[in-house]
């Protein structure tokens, strides 16, 4: 996974760009697979700490358990109950 990333990073900085803008939807995942995803979403994070890259990762909120996405990530918008909510 992280080959991915950094191949398609270098790639960008080599065209002459500032970095990279990704955006991602979280696959449909069962409830004993959630654990699991959390845990690469935390190594995706640790990796991309010190990268030029913005990713823009989309979860269907009600399926997500969307206080444990928030967790997962240094910034969060979502909108619940109707009222958009950031972190």
């Amino acid at each position: 996974m992280a080959r991915g990333w950094q191949a398609k990073l270098a790639d960008a900085l080599d065209r002459g760009h500032e970095g990279l803008r990704v955006a991602a939807s979280a696959p449909r995942l069962e409830g004993k697979d959630w654990a699991d995803f959390f845990g690469y979403e935390e190594r995706l994070n640790s990796y991309l700490s010190d990268k030029a890259m913005l990713v823009l990762c989309l979860y269907p909120v009600p399926a997500a358990r969307a206080a444990d996405v928030a967790r997962t990530h240094p910034s969060t918008v979502m909108k619940r109950h109707g009222e958009w909510e950031a972190r």
